[in-house]
């Protein structure tokens, strides 16, 4: 992908939106960047400045220098007001200014709509052609898990994905996809839907042979200390997972944050972790995973 944007459809945007910030850097437009927000990337904060910043459950962004700095675009979303800003909110805040500014929410449910999201945002910006070619690689990662997985007899693995932990939460929106393609079935993830708390015994009555914690917004050392209360809740030991040491803390920005390329990344790690015979991890690269010591 290229660095430097040279065209005559050459766009800016301003990004609220982590997931929109990641996927313009691996579609190699970061030159169309003129502001994100403290949680992008640490590479795109490095580029341009942080607009908008969420301190004590309150949103503060600055409007003066969108003002000044004028995009085309402003990528935001309408899905999560918990530690971003939706898009009523930005267009009330947004009221006033001399000049309107285009605002384009992103709010994808299933994978295959993460995937028109990139689209989406390689069009806005004047550049079709990088997101197509962006979208056709990862769906080629995508076609090898599935060839893999259909060259070699296997069996669906029972999952149980936790999207938080203290009350547990099952998977919802686009996990689900992941979990079905990367050769497993999750009984409790409601797929296209938003995450929401289950009773424990839920999980107990599902009883997975493999058990993910990935709560949104955590570090995985984070993880780790809250799982130890999992450890005290009724039937916890009994679980196949827990007997068979196969509870593992993923990396949260491969599940719950919806960059095309995170998530597809996030579906190789469950490859590995659902069937390790057929996808043996080579040891490379940044650790993702780790195994709870149940």
């Amino acid at each position: 992908m290229r660095n430097t944007l040279q065209s005559a459809m050459f766009r800016t945007c301003v990004s609220l939106l982590p997931a929109a910030t990641q996927m313009i850097l691996d579609m190699g437009l970061a030159d169309s960047l003129r502001g994100v927000t403290h949680f992008c990337p640490p590479q795109a904060q490095k580029r341009c400045p942080v607009l908008l910043r969420i301190q004590d459950g309150q949103a503060h962004l600055q409007v003066s220098t969108i003002q000044e700095l004028q995009p085309d675009v402003i990528f935001t979303q309408s899905t999560c007001q918990a530690c971003l800003m939706d898009e009523e909110e930005l267009k009330n805040q947004l009221v006033g200014m001399a000049e309107p500014v285009r605002t384009l929410s992103l709010d994808p449910l299933r994978l295959e709509e993460v995937f028109g999201a990139a689209l989406q945002i390689a069009d806005a910006l004047g550049w079709p052609e990088q997101g197509k070619a962006y979208v056709e690689a990862l769906r080629r990662r995508v076609d090898q898990i599935s060839a893999c997985l259909q060259k070699t007899p296997f069996s669906r693995c029972r999952v149980g994905f936790l999207e938080w932990l203290d009350p547990v939460f099952h998977a919802g929106h686009w996990i689900p996809d992941q979990i079905c393609l990367a050769g497993g079935v999750d009984p409790l993830a409601k797929p296209g839907q938003k995450s929401e708390p289950i009773p424990w015994e839920s999980v107990v009555a599902s009883d997975p042979e493999v058990l993910l914690l990935s709560p949104c917004g955590c570090t995985m050392e984070e993880i780790c200390e809250a799982a130890h209360g999992l450890r005290k809740l009724r039937g916890w030991s009994h679980l196949r997972a827990v007997r068979a040491k196969r509870v593992y803390v993923v990396e949260p920005n491969l599940y719950t944050q919806p960059s095309a390329s995170s998530l597809v990344e996030g579906m190789e790690l469950l490859a590995h972790l659902l069937h390790p015979e057929v996808f043996p991890h080579d040891g490379n690269g940044p650790t993702r995973f780790i195994r709870f010591a149940s």
